[in-house]
């Protein structure tokens, strides 16, 4: 059995994991954005 090779895969699992949750703390960022300009909008500052 090859370490090298299984460690790779996990490694590389793990990173996918990480950027798709990179990946959605910015879209909720991006969001959040929205409503606040939104919101400073309707109240008209």
């Amino acid at each position: 059995m090859d370490f090298s090779y299984s460690n790779d895969s996990c490694y590389q699992e793990e990173e996918e994991r990480r950027s798709k949750s990179e990946g959605r703390r910015e879209g909720l960022g991006q969001s959040v954005d929205f409503l606040t300009k939104l919101s400073t909008k309707l109240s008209g500052k």
